[in-house]
């Protein structure tokens, strides 16, 4: 019998909306639906609608402060891929930005 793995950050975040990507942010911070619902300017029952699609999205039965702590990481992997893929531009040394050309 085969099981089922999690998704993957990228799977899980390609399966939000963008308004429930700026919700899942500020789960990822810790807030509650109220302080995300006055800093995204929308009714806190929105918020709580994004909130469940959310956890829909990541697994059934899932609790919203696990979900917050899925999205937080999954965002950090996010954001360290980026930076990895920035790395070699970042690697470049003084020395050789000041180099003469053709030398």
């Amino acid at each position: 019998m085969e099981t089922q793995q999690p998704p993957t950050s990228e799977r899980i975040l390609d399966k939000l909306t963008p308004r429930e990507r700026q919700v899942a942010v500020h789960m990822a911070k810790g807030l509650l639906n109220k302080e995300i619902a006055t800093i995204i300017g929308i009714s806190n029952r929105t918020v709580e609608t994004h909130v469940l699609h959310i956890k829909l999205k990541i697994g059934k039965n899932i609790s919203k402060t696990r979900a917050s702590i899925v999205l937080s990481e999954e965002l950090n992997r996010e954001a360290a891929r980026i930076i990895e893929s920035a790395a070699p531009i970042a690697k470049t040394s003084s020395a050789d930005l000041n180099a003469e050309p053709g030398a």
